[in-house]
């Protein structure tokens, strides 16, 4: 999995969500709607909770300020204005787009969409990535695949959103870890 990019891209349209606030995290980034957790997940994957999703911030909070940007500095403050839902695959098609997706973010309406893809391989790193850009990546010598995405490989941007998922699953209740042998 070198590059999640392909897959992950930013949402031209405006998000506009309707759901009920499901929890929200020390940072104050709200969940909307139902989690879509499914047992289907392979073994040894977690599931999503809203404990589940408060480990993911502190993830993130951990490696962002990693990152060659100044402005992953202010993770927290950014996710404070923001809202979440998660879609009930994960993969789709969206309108304007000519290939399947796993996230979507609307840096307008300041809400995210991640696919339901276990806790610990989430998109919700990638899509904050571009909340914390507000949409708007770095000017850099090498701006990569596309415009969405510049600067993220020179910039250390893909090694936190790996580090994000790495940390996120290091730090995950065991009761949240699928196991066939009759745990969770």
């Amino acid at each position: 999995m070198k590059y999640l990019a392909p897959i992950l891209l930013l949402s031209c349209g405006t998000i506009r969500p309707t759901l009920d606030v499901t929890c929200e995290t020390a940072c104050g980034l709200r969940f909307l709607g139902d989690f879509q957790s499914s047992k289907e997940y392979p073994e040894g994957s977690t599931l999503w909770t809203c404990e589940a999703l408060q480990v993911v911030e502190q993830a993130m909070l951990t490696q962002f300020p990693k990152v060659n940007d100044a402005r992953f500095k202010s993770t927290c403050e950014v996710l404070s204005t923001w809202t979440l839902s998660m879609h009930e695959k994960a993969f789709w098609k969206e309108p304007g787009f000519s290939h399947t997706i796993a996230g979507l973010t609307d840096c307008q309406s300041r809400h995210s969409v991640i696919s339901n893809s276990p806790s610990d391989r989430s998109t919700l790193p990638h899509e904050i990535a571009h909340a914390v850009q507000d949409c708007t990546p770095n000017d850099c010598a090498h701006p990569g695949d596309d415009d969405h995405h510049a600067c993220w490989a020179e910039n250390g941007i893909y090694r936190a959103l790996s580090n994000s998922n790495l940390d996120a699953f290091r730090h995950m209740p065991s009761d949240l870890i699928i196991r066939r042998d009759g745990g969770s």
